[in-house]
């Protein structure tokens, strides 16, 4: 299982680091929205975790991620699946912004810190 994990928070991005790769074969924790969309297209992960960056959002990132399946699928001529799961991870507390993301395709949304380890577990009942 390989995971990838983007917040602006280090200490959260690495406490999360810490637990998954406990249960992953491999845990890539990046700082800025601009490494991680072309880490989820180019290679292969499992999960994504992402939250706010200096650089994009989770929702911009899920947007653009979405926009780069669609692409291909208009290429190709046919539907290209999505690999990763992507969970997104936020300060908010806003409702829009947790319907946007689950209209955008995310596996689910939590508030952190509060929901950390509700997270945490998530992950280990759900995925690994």
């Amino acid at each position: 299982m390989r995971i990838l994990i983007m917040l602006r928070n280090r200490v959260y991005a690495d406490y999360i680091g810490y637990h998954m790769k406990k249960l992953a074969n491999e845990v890539k924790i990046v700082n800025k929205g601009q490494e991680v969309l072309p880490l989820l297209v180019s290679q292969h992960w499992d999960i994504a975790i992402l939250g706010v960056s200096s650089f994009y959002n989770s929702l911009e990132i899920l947007d653009l991620y979405n926009k780069h399946y669609k692409e291909k699928a208009q290429i190709s001529g046919e539907e290209i699946p999505k690999k990763t799961k992507i969970y997104i991870l936020s300060t908010f507390q806003d409702k829009g912004y947790m319907t946007n993301a689950i209209l955008l395709g995310a596996a689910g949304y939590f508030r952190i810190p509060q929901k950390t380890n509700e997270f945490i577990d998530h992950i280990i009942r759900n995925d690994l």
